[in-house]
C-alpha cells in the first residue's frame, strides 16, 4: 500500500509545491532586484499616477474651455441681426441692428456707401451690406430696403392751343408735384391728342423706384388761337454812354396769352457813334402767333461834357455833405439844396439831361426837367442809385422826377425836387405816400416800365 507523505503539501499556504522526479520538494526561485531597478520602477509608477491625475483634471478643464469658447462665439454672433428688412425712407440708427444693446457699437467703414454717420436714411430699394462693430468683432448685416408705398401725385388742369408742337406741352406741365421716398418718374397713361379742339381728360401715372404707381386725371382744354399779339412801341433817343433800356419803350398784349414772349433785336445799334438805328420788337404767344414792330433809336453826343458837369457837382457836394453821412442823409441834403437853390422857370430843354443839369447848376433856374436832371447829376456823383421817371403824357402836360435806392432794404423811393404848389416835400416817399399827395395827378406813370416801388 502506497503511503502519502504529509510533507508533499504546504499546509501553511495551502498551495501545492512542485515535486522533483525523485519525489523531493522543489522550492520556488526567489529573484533579488537591485536598488537602481527599484528606483526606476518607482519613478514609472509615479509618472503613471501623474498622467492619470492630469487626465482626470485636464479633460474637464478642456471641456469647460471649449464650451466657454462656443458660448462666447454664440454670444458674439447673436449681438446683431443677420438680416434686417425696412421700408424705404426709414431712418436707421446703429441700435436698430443690435439684438443686444451696446452703447459702444458703431458702423464701420466696410459698410456700403448708404451708411453716413451715426444714422442714415435709405431711399433707394435694394440689398445692402452694413457692418456693425459690437463687442470684440465686426458683424455683417444684410439690409433689405423695400418700397411698398405708392407715390403721391398732384396734377392740374390746363388750357392750351391746338397748334402746339409735341414739346410745347409735356406731362410735367400737368404735374404740380410728387412725393415719395425714392425717385419718381411721370408719364402719360394715355397720350393726349394735341390737335383736338375742346376739352379732354388726360391720364397721368407716377412710378417710384419700387415699381409702385399712382394715377391721376387732369383736364386739358385746347382752343384755336389765330390772333397775334399786339406790340406797341415808340421811337426814342438817348445819348452815347447812357444806359439803353429797350424794354422801357415797348408794351405787348394778347387776347389769350397773358405773357407773350418778347424778342428785341438791337443788332443794328452802334452804341459808340451818333446815328439813327432800327430796333425790332417781336412778340410770340403760346399759339406761335407772331407780330413785329420796328422803331428807331437815335444816339447823339451830349451837348455838354460830363467831366465839366461833375466838377460843378463836386463844388456843391463839398459844401453840403460830410463823410459821416448815411445815404438817407445824403439824399436829404441833395433834395433840399436842389429844391431851394433853383427857381422854377419854363425851359425848352427836354432831351439832354446833361445840358439840363448844367443849366440848373449854372443858371439856377428851370422847370421839372431841369430840377430832375440837376438832382440826377448830384445823386449820381454822390454814389446814389437813381432812375429817371416821367408821367404818362396828358395832352401838353409833362412831368419828370427820379426814383432812388438808398440800400436800406426797402427798395426804391420817389424823389421829386420840383417845387409844386400845395404838394408836400417828396423826398424818399413810398408809392402809397406819393398817391396820397395833393398833386399826385402829376405822378401817373406806367408801372410796367419801372422797378416796383413799394
Amino acid at each position: 500500500m502506497t503511503s502519502i507523505t504529509a510533507a508533499s503539501y504546504d499546509i501553511t499556504n495551502e498551495q501545492r509545491l512542485p515535486v522533483a522526479l525523485d519525489g523531493s520538494q522543489v522550492l520556488p526561485r526567489i529573484e533579488r532586484s537591485s536598488p537602481r531597478i527599484d528606483s526606476r520602477r518607482h519613478q514609472m509608477a509615479g509618472s503613471a499616477r501623474k498622467r492619470k491625475l492630469l487626465r482626470r483634471v485636464l479633460v474637464p478643464v478642456l471641456v469647460i474651455v471649449l464650451y466657454a469658447a462656443i458660448g462666447i462665439v454664440a454670444f458674439e454672433t447673436s449681438r446683431v441681426y443677420r438680416n434686417l428688412s425696412v421700408e424705404a425712407g426709414t431712418v436707421l440708427h446703429v441700435d436698430d441692428f443690435l439684438r443686444i444693446q451696446d452703447q459702444g457699437a458703431f458702423f464701420t467703414t466696410d459698410s456700403d456707401d448708404i451708411v453716413t454717420g451715426d444714422s442714415f436714411k435709405v431711399r433707394t430699394p435694394g440689398e445692402y451690406e452694413v457692418y456693425v462693430r459690437s463687442g470684440i468683432s465686426s458683424h455683417k448685416v444684410l439690409l433689405d430696403v423695400k418700397d411698398t408705398v405708392p407715390p403721391e401725385l398732384e396734377v392740374q388742369s390746363l388750357t392750351y392751343y391746338t397748334n402746339l408742337k409735341d414739346d410745347d406741352l409735356t406731362v410735367t406741365d400737368f404735374v404740380v408735384g410728387t412725393s415719395d421716398e425714392s425717385e419718381v418718374s411721370v408719364e402719360y397713361s394715355v397720350q393726349p391728342d394735341l390737335t383736338k379742339e375742346g376739352p379732354q381728360t388726360v391720364f397721368i401715372k407716377a412710378t417710384d423706384e419700387g415699381g409702385n404707381t399712382t394715377e391721376a386725371e387732369a383736364s386739358l382744354y385746347l382752343i384755336i388761337d389765330t390772333e397775334a399779339p399786339t406790340v406797341t412801341a415808340e421811337s426814342w433817343g438817348t445819348f452815347i454812354g447812357e444806359p439803353i433800356v429797350y424794354r422801357q419803350h415797348v408794351s405787348v398784349s394778347d387776347d389769350i396769352d397773358d405773357d407773350p414772349v418778347l424778342d428785341i433785336d438791337n443788332s443794328q445799334v452802334d452804341t459808340e457813334n451818333e446815328g439813327t438805328y432800327n430796333v425790332v420788337y417781336t412778340a410770340i404767344d403760346k399759339a406761335r402767333n407772331v407780330s413785329s414792330v420796328t422803331v428807331t433809336l437815335t444816339l447823339k453826343e451830349h451837348a455838354y461834357d460830363l467831366d465839366t458837369l461833375y466838377e460843378l457837382c463836386d463844388e456843391v457836394l463839398d459844401d453840403i455833405l460830410s463823410p459821416d453821412m448815411s445815404k438817407r442823409e445824403i439824399c436829404e441834403a441833395i433834395y433840399y439844396w436842389t429844391r431851394f437853390h433853383l427857381q422854377f422857370a419854363y425851359s425848352p430843354e427836354k432831351e439832354d439831361w446833361v445840358k439840363a443839369a448844367y443849366l440848373g447848376l449854372t443858371e439856377r433856374k428851370g422847370d421839372c426837367y431841369i430840377f430832375a436832371s440837376t438832382a440826377k447829376a448830384l445823386l449820381t456823383r454822390a454814389g446814389i442809385k437813381n432812375i429817371d421817371i416821367e408821367m404818362i403824357p396828358d395832352g401838353d402836360r409833362l412831368h419828370y422826377w427820379s426814383i432812388v435806392d438808398i440800400e436800406d432794404g426797402h427798395g426804391w423811393y420817389h424823389f421829386d425836387t420840383t417845387p409844386i404848389d400845395g404838394a408836400p416835400y417828396l423826398c424818399l416817399v413810398t408809392d402809397e405816400e406819393l398817391m396820397d399827395s395833393d398833386e399826385h395827378s402829376l405822378h401817373v406813370y406806367d408801372r410796367s416800365r419801372y422797378p416796383v416801388i413799394p
